[in-house]
């Protein structure tokens, strides 16, 4: 059934003409998705704003430790390969990996124990904040600030 809504929903728009009106109408291609397909893209945008706070938080942390230039990619890279495997991983095997990558690094790249500590616990603090819904980010303050008030006013 939506195979064939699909197919001529698709027909109709290659008969419409290259015009303002058909390049504007548009609300129809949504029909296009599936509920499968709009679960995809919010798990993309999900994952992209993950990445997006991750790094920010990132760029912000080692700006406090002071660093520039190609050390500063090397922690950075640091951070995201704790990362990849934190995703990949139970939680509760966590302490373990971020050790064993802290070492590993820490030897191999010749990166500050203290500032690679700093790094890799920033970064997992992060991302299970940010993976399992737990840091209110501002924005997400201030729209629970603005609900809370819209609701007390109502009961007023």
């Amino acid at each position: 059934m939506r195979v064939m809504k699909a197919e001529k929903l698709l027909e109709r728009i290659y008969e419409e003409g290259f015009n303002m009106d058909a390049i504007t109408s548009g609300q129809e291609i949504w029909g296009l998705l599936t509920p499968r397909s709009i679960e995809n893209v919010e798990k993309r945008i999900q994952d992209f704003r993950i990445r997006a706070y991750l790094d920010e938080i990132l760029n912000r942390t080692l700006d406090h430790l002071g660093l520039a230039g190609p050390l500063r990619e090397a922690y950075r890279q640091f951070a995201h390969e704790i990362v990849k495997s934190l995703r990949r991983n139970s939680v509760a095997d966590w302490p373990k990996l971020i050790e064993a990558i802290y070492v590993f690094w820490t030897k191999a790249y010749d990166l500050d124990p203290k500032m690679a500590k700093i790094t890799a616990l920033v970064a997992a603090k992060a991302y299970y904040q940010l993976a399992h819904g737990k840091l209110e980010t501002p924005i997400r303050g201030e729209e629970r600030s603005r609900r809370e008030a819209e609701r007390g006013d109502d009961q007023a």
